[in-house]
């Protein structure tokens, strides 16, 4: 018997846009198994035959393995769903759409790490200025991607939204203003009544439920 297996944490930001797709989609013929990052789950033996990275999103296909969740997401919509707008069949506008997921995953996601990890193993407790500087730069760059459009990528919802929705979230939790960049703040507001926004978003603040009380020093 054919199955497909979606491995996530539910605290894993991560693991929590791949779920936004399936909910996006109304994937019923998913299994999803949660295993625990912060238990080891993903260093055991049968976990590591199935992904030797040890990360979640992993999915098992009917024995197609894939991790990384922006791959994951794109593979949903075409093997699922072909030509939804989530990730369309025009080339030109899925073009759009992979530079802005790239921008998640080179950019935004990066600068999340390194804000929430060193306060997180305790080797600073202080946002510096420098690193602000860093990230209202980014902050602006989407506000500039959002100025002409409703979506990061155009005028209709797609992955990159959801992909980059949980880290922008993990940024504003922790305490960047959006004053001065509506754009940003309209969409993000957009993407609150988006399917499984309420479901996950406790997740999506999991890690800065914990790391919030360590923060000495946080944004200007």
């Amino acid at each position: 018997m054919s199955s497909t297996v979606l491995y996530i944490d539910n605290n894993s930001l991560a693991s929590i846009a791949v779920l936004l797709v399936v909910k996006s989609l109304g994937l019923k013929n998913i299994e999803i198994k949660e295993i625990s990052v912060m238990k080891g789950k993903t260093r055991t033996p049968e976990f590591i035959a199935i992904n030797p990275q040890h990360t979640v999103p992993t999915l098992n296909d009917n024995g197609h393995i894939l991790w990384e969740s922006r791959a994951i997401m794109t593979y949903l919509v075409e093997t699922r769903c072909p030509g939804h707008r989530l990730y369309p069949l025009n080339s030109k506008t899925k073009s759009v759409i992979n530079q802005r997921l790239y921008f998640d995953a080179c950019t935004v996601t990066p600068r999340l790490h390194e804000l929430l990890l060193p306060l997180f193993f305790g080797t600073t407790s202080e946002i510096s200025t420098e690193f602000q500087t860093k990230i209202y730069e980014m902050f602006g760059l989407m506000d500039a991607f959002l100025k002409d459009s409703k979506w990061i990528a155009g005028n209709d919802v797609t992955v990159a939204d959801l992909s980059i929705l949980t880290t922008i979230t993990g940024f504003v939790e922790i305490g960047v203003g959006l004053d001065k960049y509506p754009n940003v703040k309209r969409w993000l507001e957009q993407c609150k009544k988006l399917p499984g926004f309420e479901d996950y978003h406790k997740g999506m603040l999991a890690w800065c439920d914990m790391i919030k009380p360590k923060i000495t020093k946080g944004f200007e």
